[in-house]
């Protein structure tokens, strides 16, 4: 395991646990919004297996970093507040984006977990499938 994937462990884990932190302080404040909420309180469990398997060096866990950081990487919030979509990331450094409707935020660290988690998934397959065709000699 590369020090790198060690490091995007550790972040998926990091913004795992401090997004499940904030989405239960949300819950405690207002009980009502658990209906809202429970699909980040999803995400964030998931993220925290995910994390704990890619310091673990598993292939399940960065295919589970893929699949808690992609709803995380885009975030929208109507003027009206009727409807909004929000996974609540625990580490965030977004791009925001006004538009007449609403506003749109776009999580950098999302995308640049998600990106490098598909990149480790698609080296240790190609890997793994190079090991299996590569001929045995026998001497």
């Amino acid at each position: 395991m590369h020090k790198w994937e060690r490091a995007l462990a550790l972040t998926v884990l990091a913004n795992a646990v401090i997004g499940m932190a904030a989405t239960m302080v949300d819950i405690a404040s207002s009980p009502a919004m658990v209906g809202m909420l429970w699909f980040s309180l999803v995400v964030a469990a998931i993220g925290t297996a995910a994390g704990v398997s890619m310091v673990r060096g598993r292939l399940a866990g960065f295919v589970g970093g893929v699949l808690t950081g992609a709803p995380q990487i885009v975030s929208y919030f109507p003027y009206n507040g009727v409807w909004s979509f929000n996974v609540r990331p625990g580490i965030s450094l977004c791009l925001t984006t006004y538009w007449p409707s609403g506003v749109i935020l776009v999580n950098a660290v999302a995308a640049v977990t998600v990106t490098a988690s598909i990149a480790i998934v698609a080296e240790r397959i190609i890997s793994a499938y190079a090991a299996k065709s590569e001929p045995r000699h026998r001497v």
